[in-house]
Formats: C-alpha cells, structure tokens, sequence
C-alpha cells in the first residue's frame, strides 16, 4: 500500500508540473488581441473585396464569350469545308454519269427494218430529238440518196460534234421541209 500512496503521489507531482508549464507558457507566447476595426473600414474591405469579385466576373464572361465566337467561327469553317466537300462530290458525280451517258450514246447507227431518219433521231441514244434527223443525213449523204428512203442494214455515223447554228438550222429544216410547213414561227 505504501509503493501505491507514493506512485500516487509523484503521478500527482508530474501533472502538477505540467499543467503548470503549460498555463504559464500558454499566456507568455498568446498575442494581444487587435483593436477592432472601425465599421468604414470594414465597409471599404468589403467593397474591395467586392469589386475584385465584380472583376473576375466579367473576366469570367469575356473568357466565356470568347471561346463561344471561337467554337462558332470553327463551326462555320466546318460547314462551309463540308459545303465545298458536297458541291465537289456533286461535280465529280454529275461528270461521271455525263462520261457515262456520252459513252452510253451512238457513235454509229445500223437502220433496222421499218426505221427512218426521223425514228432515229428520236432514239434516247442518238439525238432524243427527232427534229434533228437532217444532221444524220448531211453527215451521210454519199449512203443517203432519197432522206426519205433509207434501207435496212445501212450503217449511218451520227454526228456528235455539232454546233449549236447547224443544229438550229437542221431542226429549221426539218419543220419546214416540203410545201407544208410544221410549227411555224416556232
């Protein structure tokens, strides 16, 4: 009982200690309180403090507002890229089905029974326009004696290099071949 009143005793003696350092050394090493500041200068560190905020702000917009012009700028460089991409494809199309239907057209045409030039002329293949038959019988007129009498298995070249006046004076002649006339004024 004795070894326990004495470790009691120095447990006692420790904290006391302690404790006492610690209350002394606290209030040595504590800082003096500040006078308190007056409400304007609370006022004016407010407005600063404001105004800094009010000014990141608008940064913040100018910021945002920018990169908004800049996506829509790259957007419209997009469109128009992708505009001029289609009108390119659309050219290369319609040049290869016009290589097509210029490959797809006669050259040479071999008369088939119950034919005559106008028949011929007016084949999709041809000219798609009978009124252009006289153009097939000037370009073969050492086979064509009569336009009116072509025979079967006769060979015909057909012109493609035409001009626009010759085609417009063959549809001329054709409409108004003979004593009677077709569409007159036309």
């Amino acid at each position: 009982m004795k070894l326990k009143g004495k470790l009691k005793f120095l447990l006692f003696i420790t904290l006391f200690a302690l404790s006492s350092a610690f209350i002394y050394g606290c209030k040595k090493d504590t800082p003096k309180p500040e006078p308190m500041a007056t409400s304007e200068a609370v006022l004016a560190e407010k407005a600063a403090e404001d105004a800094k905020m009010a000014e990141e702000a608008r940064k913040a917009e100018e910021a945002r507002r920018a990169a908004a012009e800049e996506a829509q700028r790259r957007e419209e460089a997009r469109r128009a890229e992708e505009m001029r991409k289609a009108a390119e494809e659309a050219r290369r199309v319609e040049e290869a089905e016009t290589a097509k239907k210029d490959a797809a057209l006669k050259n040479s045409h071999r008369v088939k029974k119950g034919e005559c030039l106008w028949v011929i002329a007016e084949d999709k293949k041809v000219y798609n326009n009978p009124f252009k038959w006289p153009l097939i019988y000037k370009t073969n007129r050492d086979q064509i004696k009569d336009p009116d009498l072509i025979y079967p298995d006769q060979v015909f070249e057909i012109p493609r290099n035409s001009s626009n006046r010759e085609v417009k004076e063959a549809i001329h002649e054709a409409k108004t071949r003979g004593p009677w006339s077709l569409w007159d004024r036309k």
